[in-house]
């Protein structure tokens, strides 16, 4: 007890003397480290890595992680500049080895071709005034850029070039396929009405004992009429597929209404001879050589369904020289 009270005077002795003793020499503070437990538990997940910048792009890599070779364009377009002249000639030339060309490339690059083609052959038989039509000089222009998009250059957009070569074959059919397919049905109307005029010549002419074969004049005026009517009655609007089709106006038509004409006098024996029996409800195609009515009828079926007609009379001959060679 002593000992405390002499400790204290002791103290209080010496802050009296010295009221501002020097400040402890400063030692740097150590680290905090967070205590561990006896079982620290795994190690905090590190942060993913930044993601690019809206400026920084990402090149393919291939299956082993390595930066893939770019998507290089097969093809190359001669002349470079070929959208500028419209009447200068271009060609998309193979620009690398073939065995490297991806399939949607070649595709494009054969139906660039086959497009400019069919352009060609519209421009031919007048569908255009000429290379400086300004409508042809478009589509020109139209097909040239959708085979630079989809052939030229690193990475080719190929998907964008197939859409836009099939937008330029829509936009053809519409502007120019009603327009020729009336061409065509004018053209086609001219010569069916000879021989309208010849079935209506040999149905007047003949004299009268020979009726059956004055029916066969009927006969012809209704396959002429029939063939006429089986063009017309398809859907105004022609793809641009079935183009081709319609360009000819000199000798198609003829080709196919004397195809008509000798397929409704074929059948029109085979009915006669009864080796093909066709009737329509209560009326009996054979009765034509009795009643012009039905034999214009009869020639008007062959018109309208020629081609079933054809196979019809094909099939019935084949049954006739099997049946008689067995």
């Amino acid at each position: 007890m002593a000992r405390q009270l002499f400790t204290r005077f002791w103290r209080s002795l010496t802050r009296s003397a010295n009221p501002n003793p020097p400040p402890p020499p400063s030692h740097p503070s150590p680290p905090d480290v967070p205590e561990r437990e006896n079982n620290p538990g795994p190690p905090s997940n590190p942060s993913p890595p930044s993601k690019p910048g809206p400026q920084e792009t990402q090149q393919p890599r291939d299956d082993t992680g390595h930066n893939a070779p770019p998507d290089i364009g097969a093809y190359s377009l001669d002349p470079p500049n070929a959208e500028d002249n419209d009447e200068a000639p271009f060609n998309f030339s193979v620009a690398r080895s073939p065995g490297n060309i991806s399939v949607g490339q070649s595709a494009l690059h054969k139906d660039i071709y086959g497009v400019w083609g069919t352009l060609l052959l519209l421009l031919e038989r007048g569908i255009f005034t000429g290379p400086t039509d300004p409508t042809f000089s478009e589509y020109r222009r139209r097909i040239i850029q959708a085979g630079r998009a989809g052939l030229v250059g690193p990475y080719p957009k190929t998907d964008e070039g197939s859409i836009a070569l099939k937008q330029i074959r829509d936009n053809i059919a519409a502007r120019k396929g009603r327009q020729l397919k009336y061409r065509y049905l004018l053209a086609l109307a001219g010569w069916a009405s000879f021989g309208i005029l010849s079935g209506f010549l040999l149905a007047v002419l003949v004299p009268s004992p020979h009726d059956a074969v004055a029916s066969y004049g009927w006969v012809l005026i209704g396959s002429m009429v029939g063939a006429w009517m089986s063009i017309a009655a398809t859907r105004r609007q022609i793809s641009f597929d079935d183009m081709p089709n319609y360009l000819d106006r000199r000798i198609e038509p003829i080709i196919r209404l004397l195809f008509v004409a000798l397929l409704s006098a074929s059948l029109s024996i085979l009915v006669h001879l009864g080796v093909i029996d066709i009737a329509f409800g209560s009326v009996n195609l054979k009765d034509f050589s009795q009643k012009d009515s039905i034999a214009g009828l009869l020639g008007l079926v062959c018109g309208l369904g020629e081609k079933a007609v054809t196979v019809r009379v094909i099939d019935r001959f084949r049954e006739v020289l099997g049946s008689g060679g067995s």
